[in-house]
C-alpha cells in the first residue's frame, strides 16, 4: 500500500528544501507510540571545500529482534536504516525510536551504488487476552535493482565500509503474516524513518516495534 504525501523540509539550516513521498506498510498494529522521524542527511560523504553537499539516501538496514524464549515475547524492536552519498560509501545510519529488547541481526545491503526503494513487514495480530502479543517480527526491504533483502534470512553483507556492523545470529523465527509493498514512485527512494513501538510496561504485554513509516525522495 502506497501513500503519496507530499511535504517538504529544510535541513542543516541551508535554506534547502526536500520533498519526500511517505510511504506505510497496510497492516501495522495502533499500540505503542511513534518516535521521530529521522531523515538522512541532505550532504556528507567525501566533499572538498566550496562543493555542494550531496544527498544521502538509504542502501543497507539491520533489523532488531528478540528471540521467543521469553515470557512476554516482542519479536521486531527497531530497524536502522543506512545512508549512503552517491559513490556508495555509508555515512551514516537513521533509527527513530529503539524498543529496549532484542539483538541487532546484521547489515543487509543493496548493492553499491543501489538504494532502498520500499519495505514490507510481517506482523502478528492480536492473540487475544491470555495470548502473547507482539507486532513487527520480520521486515524485507525492496533495492531499485529489484533485490529483495530480509531481516531475519538476508544474503550475506555488502564488503564496504560499513559503520557499526553486526554479526547475523540466525535466532528463532517468529510467525505473523505479511502485508503488502510499500513502495516508492518512481524515481525516488527511501531517505527516512519513523516507527511505532510499544515498550516499558512492568506488567503489561509488549508488543514492541508495531508499525514502520518510511520517507522517499527524489535522487
Amino acid at each position: 500500500m502506497r501513500t503519496l504525501v507530499l511535504c517538504f523540509a529544510g535541513l542543516l539550516g541551508l535554506g534547502t528544501t526536500r520533498a519526500y513521498y511517505v510511504i506505510q506498510a497496510d497492516n501495522g498494529l495502533y499500540r505503542g507510540d511513534w518516535g521521530f522521524e529521522e531523515h538522512c542527511s541532505y550532504g556528507g560523504g567525501n566533499f572538498t571545500a566550496g562543493e555542494e553537499r550531496g544527498a544521502t539516501f538509504v542502501s543497507s538496514f539491520d533489523f532488531k529482534f528478540e528471540t521467543t524464549n521469553h515470557i512476554d515475547n516482542t519479536a521486531g524492536n527497531a530497524v536502522k536504516l543506512y545512508c549512503s552519498d552517491t559513490s556508495g560509501h555509508i555515512v551514516d545510519y537513521i533509527s527513530s525510536t529503539e524498543g529496549n529488547y532484542g539483538t541487532w541481526q546484521g547489515l543487509r545491503s543493496c548493492a553499491r551504488g543501489h538504494y532502498i526503494t520500499g519495505f514490507r513487514q510481517r506482523v502478528l495480530e492480536s492473540q487475544g487476552t491470555f495470548g502473547d502479543d507482539w507486532g513487527v517480527d520480520n521486515v524485507q526491504v525492496q533495492c531499485d535493482d529489484g533485490t529483495v533483502l530480509d531481516g531475519l534470512d538476508g544474503v550475506p553483507p555488502a564488503q564496504q565500509d560499513a559503520p557499526l556492523r553486526s554479526e547475523f545470529r540466525g535466532d528463532a523465527r517468529m510467525h505473523g503474516e505479511w502485508g503488502s509493498w510499500a513502495l516508492c514512485p518512481a524515481g525516488a527512494v527511501v531517505s527516512g524513518v519513523s516507527t511505532r513501538v510499544e515498550q516499558g510496561h512492568p506488567f503489561d504485554d509488549d508488543a514492541g516495534l508495531c508499525d514502520i513509516i518510511m520517507f522517499c525522495s527524489e535522487v
